[in-house]
């Protein structure tokens, strides 16, 4: 028990293995409801309600046994599925941004145990079947056991996991002080400073999986700076446990309090952290998925988040469709690099130095019963609502993209823009939509009305254009076509290409195969080329901190980019 009469501690590792304790939360939730779902169950069907209730009552009276673990599950999956996890609008999602306002801050926190719901409903391979019997969304907690493949929908699932490691060496390098104190209320008169020490106490783990790759024996055991020896960096004795959700890849959720269930919903503090290592129960990676996260991509995201959350602070007065972002607390130095020798594979940077991204918890989207991967991006369909289509006006009107081919330089109005979806955009959200997360994938071009800082040259979009080639429609819009080569003149434009390709190659080789409709490490051509003062500066800024604080001056140094 917590402090408090209701509420529990968090273990720092599972005595009793990982799938006894998740279980161990669904049974303290049937626990606390048990008179709420009594309650509901004189609204159900006679029969099924009374096996339902006589089973409840069997659990509880026993006491938590991992022996009824199926009739746990099945409870509690029931209870969620038919009732207090139902939505009957599964596509504009308005049920789930309600209920955002029972939470503090007001985002979806990551689905736990309690939310438990079998996802075997709908997968039977029955496609209109399974469409209809859909959850509807992904604020749900999907069980498993054995191996898991953040790759493949069917591997992947929520897990809590124990054994993450205190990094020694961590330093805060930039901090978000007000969004800090406004979400954690404890906080609220706390110094710099003493933010600080608790970001540290709270967000500076590696996990298991990610100690192991690196060491002896590990895919990355070469590939970073270890010359102090592992015990330099890492506390093997001061532990913790986090959440991962499916999807989730690099990124854990940690809880900085005890949590109990205040009007049938789990409440605790928490905190996300991107970039403290894949999990181990995952064996097997790509190596490019080398879970940790570079100094120079937290440093963009980071900036581009306070951008993005600027413009819909802005559109907020414009429409009566509001969304926002995931805000970005803290970015923290881990104190581990790889060697000066040798590449981040996720990145491709020599030296690469290892960060953790630290932001608010929140949830995932998941768009369809089909999904083929946990990836957090929002599909056509959705994208198409009133909440995405005020999205998309908003950041069209700025010229602010994450499309492969931004539609905006094919000469098409906002109006022609907002009914269509033929740029591929890389919208990641969570759960209800109403929250962007992800913000590596966006950039802003050269015609945007914001400030010159964030903006990519003209010679960088043709350069884009060029190394996507076809893929990226260059010979299928005028407009596009005569901003590249300046003529319409289709036949002359291919010839002035051929003319340039051996160039291209040389120069941007190492990113992707000309022509390719991606490159190799990211998302779009446009962020390969991406040439503007906000990504020089996380460039350099990425490689040349040396451990000195500096929150407080990069702060104020993104505020002043902000429109």
């Amino acid at each position: 028990m917590g402090d408090k009469e209701g509420s529990f501690k968090f273990q720092t590792s599972f005595a009793h293995g990982r799938v006894a304790y998740e279980l161990s939360i669904m049974y303290q939730f049937l626990v606390s409801n048990k008179h709420v779902i009594s309650e509901w169950l004189t609204c159900q069907p006679k029969e099924w309600a009374e096996t339902f209730l006589q089973d409840m009552r069997e659990v509880l009276e026993q006491g938590f046994d991992f022996e009824q673990a199926e009739k746990i599950r099945s409870l509690v999956s029931e209870y969620n599925y038919r009732h207090r996890l139902k939505i009957t609008d599964k596509v504009s999602l308005n049920e789930l941004v309600d209920l955002e306002k029972r939470f503090i801050p007001n985002l979806l926190p990551p689905p736990m145990p309690c939310d438990y719901v079998d996802s075997n409903l709908w997968t039977t391979g029955d496609e209109e079947a399974d469409q209809e019997s859909w959850l509807g969304h992904g604020f749900f907690w999907k069980s498993g056991e054995g191996e898991m493949d953040k790759d493949l929908a069917f591997s992947d699932y929520d897990a809590l996991e124990d054994k993450w490691c205190k990094l020694k060496q961590a330093k805060v390098l930039v901090a978000d002080y007000e969004l800090i104190r406004n979400d954690f209320p404890d906080l609220k008169s706390a110094t710099k400073e003493e933010i600080n020490l608790w970001l540290l106490e709270h967000t500076s783990y590696i996990s298991e999986g990610q100690i192991k790759r690196i060491s002896p024996g590990g895919d990355l055991q070469d590939c970073i700076d270890l010359s102090e020896g592992l015990d330099h960096y890492i506390d093997f004795n001061q532990n913790n446990i986090a959440l991962r959700m499916k999807g989730g890849g690099r990124a854990a959720t940690f809880f900085t309090g005890p949590y109990s269930f205040s009007r049938g919903w789990f409440q605790a503090p928490m905190i996300e952290v991107k970039g403290g290592g894949t999990s181990i129960l995952q064996p097997k990676f790509e190596r490019k998925a080398c879970g940790f996260l570079s100094l120079v991509d937290s440093l963009k995201e980071f900036a581009y988040q306070k951008l993005i959350q600027s413009i819909a602070d802005k559109q907020r007065i414009d429409s009566d469709e509001k969304w926002g972002t995931v805000g970005y607390y803290a970015i923290l130095d881990t104190g581990l690099k790889f060697k000066d020798d040798k590449q981040n594979p996720a990145t491709g940077y020599k030296g690469d130095r290892c960060s953790l991204c630290v932001r608010q918890r929140q949830s995932r989207v998941v768009s369809s019963p089909d999904e083929v991967v946990y990836y957090s991006v929002v599909r056509h369909h959705q994208q198409a609502t009133k909440r995405g289509s005020a999205l998309r006006k908003a950041l069209n009107s700025v010229h602010l993209s994450s499309e492969q081919l931004p539609m905006s330089l094919t000469g098409k109005s906002l109006l022609e823009l907002d009914k269509e979806l033929e740029g591929n955009w890389n919208i990641q959200a969570d759960a209800s939509f109403s929250h962007l997360v992800d913000f590596s994938h966006w950039f802003v071009l050269p015609s945007s009305p914001l400030p010159e800082v964030w903006k990519i040259s003209e010679e960088a979009v043709r350069n884009a254009f060029k190394l996507g080639g076809e893929f990226l429609g260059l010979f299928d819009f005028p407009a596009i076509t005569k901003l590249v080569f300046n003529t319409e003149d289709v036949e002359k434009a291919k010839k002035l290409l051929e003319d340039e390709k051996e160039d291209l190659i040389q120069r941007f080789g190492n990113v992707g195969e000309f022509g390719r409709k991606k490159p190799a490490l990211s998302w779009s051509w446009f962020l390969e080329v991406d040439d503007s003062q906000v990504m020089s500066w996380a460039y350099e800024k990425g490689f040349t901190f040396q451990g000195k604080a500096e929150e407080e001056e990069v702060m104020n140094l993104i505020k002043s980019w902000l429109p």
